[in-house]
């Protein structure tokens, strides 16, 4: 008996992007400069120190945990990367991301075969499942990116297909970005469509996530 097809949808550029055309990333987006602020605040209010000085230390922990700043805030610093999640990435996704009233609707059918994989903390993913009105498509299908273990880490691709319930043959990974979406996902087996300008290492590429669902359903969407 043929098993049902399941899917991996990362957030951030996939199930929305920072502008219509796609052509502002998240490196360049009015949501990472606020955010880069916020954590600039944080870090000078916990520890006392000048803006200067915090922003500087937060350059130094992001090169130093490539990226990661609330494992090195918590690791280096002793601050709870919690309260550094909440107080930095806490906020309304209205101010950043435009509604659009068709991806619920586009999305339904997946319920059930659909999980969320995303490298975002969860105060911020989630606010955004539910103001995208697309939270009850994924459900307790969701792993963000809080942990020590995260993407693009291959385990946590593994971690995927056992909420899924499905080998990774059975599995297509949809995302923007071809290190932590696409390159993981094909080395467990999985099939993989990349959302952007070009098709890098993915099996498809499309302009957007509607593409994407239309490649998968063979289906028209809005």
């Amino acid at each position: 008996m043929e098993q049902e097809s399941k899917y991996i949808f990362d957030l951030d550029g996939t199930l929305y992007r920072f502008s219509l055309d796609g052509s502002v990333t998240f490196g360049d987006s009015t949501f990472y400069a606020d955010l880069k602020t916020r954590v600039v605040r944080f870090l000078a209010d916990s520890l006392g120190m000048a803006d200067e000085a915090a922003r500087t230390l937060a350059v130094e922990l992001d090169q130093k945990f490539n990226g990661e700043l609330g494992i090195g805030v918590e690791k280096t610093l002793g601050i709870d990367r919690y309260a550094y999640y909440e107080a930095t990435w806490k906020c309304d996704p209205a101010t950043y991301i435009a509604k659009d009233e068709q991806l619920s609707a586009a999305l339904q059918e997946f319920a059930g075969c659909a999980l969320l994989l995303t490298a975002a903390p969860k105060v911020w993913a989630q606010d955004v499942l539910d103001y995208l009105g697309v939270a009850e498509v994924f459900g307790s299908n969701v792993i963000t990116g809080e942990p020590d273990l995260r993407k693009p880490d291959q385990q946590v691709f593994a971690q995927a297909t056992e909420k899924l319930g499905a080998p990774p043959a059975n599995i297509t990974s949809i995302g923007d970005q071809n290190y932590s979406d696409i390159l993981p996902a094909k080395q467990l087996g999985m099939k993989t469509i990349i959302i952007g300008p070009s098709l890098q290492d993915a099996d498809y590429r499309v302009d957007d996530i509607y593409d994407a669902l239309a490649l998968i359903t063979k289906r028209d969407y809005p």
